[in-house]
């Protein structure tokens, strides 16, 4: 039985043809993801702006609307675009959303 089964899924994978899609067509190339931590929120009357520090010290900062509440600490999910380029110095935020705060992961830290 199991010589059957094994002859049969060999068959059945190399008779299926399977053609692998492209990853992106083009369009999202220069886009990447990137986390970072909150370091800085300058309030002003309807935005606020945000700078989030990622884990190698590069820092980005972007315009929140004031109703989004940002705080430090925060930590800060958002899509880069690459401008087509291999530095990040010019790399801009195409979307930043909360992905929690610091304090929510208290409790995964090691202590040593």
């Amino acid at each position: 039985m199991k010589k059957l089964l094994a002859v049969v899924l060999t068959t059945m994978m190399i008779t299926t043809p399977v053609s692998a899609a492209p990853t992106t067509d083009g369009e999202y190339k220069d886009l990447y993801p990137l986390t970072g931590i909150v370091t800085e929120v300058e309030h002003m009357e309807d935005t606020d702006l945000i700078t989030m520090t990622t884990a190698n010290g590069n820092q980005f900062s972007w315009y929140a609307d004031a109703e989004d509440c940002w705080s430090i600490n925060d930590l800060a999910s958002c899509i880069m675009e690459s401008n087509g380029t291999e530095i990040v110095y010019d790399d801009e935020i195409v979307d930043a959303h909360y992905a929690g705060g610091l304090k929510q992961f208290a409790r995964y830290a090691r202590e040593d």
